[in-house]
């Protein structure tokens, strides 16, 4: 009775062990995908704000002489 108590106990644990990996997975996949599309987001923040510099740049008016 005590082996398969036993055996019962290491199987429930190897149970566990399996679900938390398939868990511990799946929250590292959604991790690599938030990372990535954050990665995204922020080279499309940048590029806005230099396609914006340029604008207020160019909108600028200059001297066509400055000496």
């Amino acid at each position: 009775a005590d082996k398969q108590t036993t055996r019962d106990a290491i199987e429930e644990l190897g149970t566990a062990l399996r679900r938390e990996k398939l868990e511990r997975s799946v929250v590292e996949g959604a991790l690599e995908t938030a990372r990535k599309d954050l990665a995204r987001v922020m080279r499309e923040v940048m590029a806005l704000q230099r396609t914006q510099q340029a604008q207020e740049t160019g909108a600028q008016p200059r001297a066509a002489n400055a000496a």
